[in-house]
């Protein structure tokens, strides 16, 4: 609502088109039973933190190992 009273619709549109890439990768994560913590993750890449990323997906490597989880 800010956006649109500011009359930023570019600035509005980007973060539109952001949201629903997100909320399309958690949908996916949930439609194929992917921990939460690769969703995360995944965000994290998209966003173009890739240390992060990668810091976050070796941890779930290590606990899906722990647990047994393939």
């Amino acid at each position: 609502m800010c956006l649109i009273s500011l009359n930023d619709f570019p600035r509005l549109a980007g973060l539109l088109s952001e949201i629903a890439r997100i909320m399309r990768a958690v949908r996916y994560a949930a439609a194929c039973a992917i921990r939460p913590t690769t969703t995360i993750a995944y965000l994290y890449y998209f966003r173009g933190e890739y240390s992060r990323a990668i810091e976050m997906l070796f941890a779930t490597r290590r606990a899906c190992e722990v647990t047994g989880d393939a």
